[in-house]
C-alpha cells in the first residue's frame, strides 16, 4: 500500500471538509425550516404564516361549500328534467322507460347524497380550522 504524498493528503482533507461542510449546511437548513425552530426563534413570522394559512384554508373551504351547495341546488332543480330526458331517449331506442326512470332517479339520488356528504365533511373541516385561526391570532398578538 502506497503512502499519500502531502499534496494528495491536502486534497483529500479539503474534499472531506467540503463534504462535511455541505452536510452541516444541509442539516442546519433542515432544522431551520422546522415548525419548532421557527416558532422558537421567529415566533412573529411563524404565527403570521399560521394566520395566513388558516385564513386561506377557511376561505377556500367556504368557497368550496358554496360551490357544492350550488351544484346540489342545480341537481335538485333539474332532476325532473334529467329523468324525463333519459326516459325520452330510452323510448326512442326501445328501452323500458320504467327501468330507465328507476336508474336515472337512483343516479340523481346518489349524486345528491354524495354532495350532501361532501358539504358535511367540508363543514367539519371548517369547524376544525376556525379554532386554529383563533389560536394563531392570539399567539401573534403576543408578538405585536
Amino acid at each position: 500500500m502506497r503512502r499519500l504524498n502531502t499534496m494528495e493528503r491536502k486534497s483529500m482533507t479539503i474534499a472531506i471538509a467540503v463534504v462535511v461542510a455541505g452536510l452541516l449546511v444541509t442539516a442546519a437548513l433542515s432544522i431551520c425550516e422546522t415548525d419548532a425552530f421557527q416558532r422558537q426563534f421567529f415566533p412573529k413570522d411563524y404565527w403570521q404564516k399560521q394566520v395566513r394559512s388558516s385564513q386561506w384554508a377557511i376561505k377556500l373551504t367556504r368557497g368550496t361549500i358554496r360551490n357544492t351547495m350550488i351544484e346540489l341546488e342545480k341537481l335538485q332543480m333539474t332532476a325532473e328534467l334529467d329523468v324525463a330526458k333519459q326516459v325520452n331517449s330510452a323510448k326512442l331506442i326501445g328501452m323500458d322507460a320504467d327501468v330507465v326512470r328507476k336508474i336515472a332517479v337512483a343516479g340523481i339520488t346518489g349524486k345528491a347524497k354524495f354532495l350532501r356528504e361532501e358539504i358535511k365533511w367540508l363543514n367539519e373541516r371548517l369547524e376544525e380550522e376556525e379554532p386554529k385561526l383563533d389560536q394563531a391570532k392570539e399567539k401573534l398578538a403576543q408578538y405585536q
